[in-house]
């Protein structure tokens, strides 16, 4: 359930990502933020590979299952700033990424935290 709620959380954030592009006339900057979200989703999941290798396989689990958590947490990170980056080169106002940053990335992320620890 938690693996199946991760990938409906990716692609419903693409989704609405084209949406809103496509509302706003904005379809360039859709496209460079997809691309470097596949890029940094493509290179998570090659390096979470090698720490779920470390978790099966040794006998440091836990410390290998925190390094997983924390690249994690540095590739959202990047996410955000390469959103941001991508963002202020094609002058768009500040208060429309708040509220993007606010709805699509921040608030599902919420959601998804409050059903799993219910």
């Amino acid at each position: 359930i938690f693996i199946t709620g991760i990938i409906l959380l990716i692609y419903l954030n693409s989704v609405i990502n084209y949406l809103s592009a496509y509302i706003f006339n904005l379809k360039d900057i859709a496209k460079d933020y997809d691309k470097n979200n596949q890029f940094l989703f493509r290179s998570m999941g090659i390096i979470l590979l090698f720490i779920n290798i470390l978790i099966s396989f040794t006998s440091i689990k836990e410390t290998a299952l925190y390094a997983g958590v924390i690249i994690c947490g540095i590739f959202y990170l990047l996410r955000i700033i390469r959103f941001i980056k991508i963002n202020l080169s094609k002058h768009i106002n500040s208060f429309f990424m708040f509220l993007y940053l606010c709805t699509v990335e921040i608030l599902p992320l919420l959601y998804f935290y409050k059903i799993s620890t219910l």
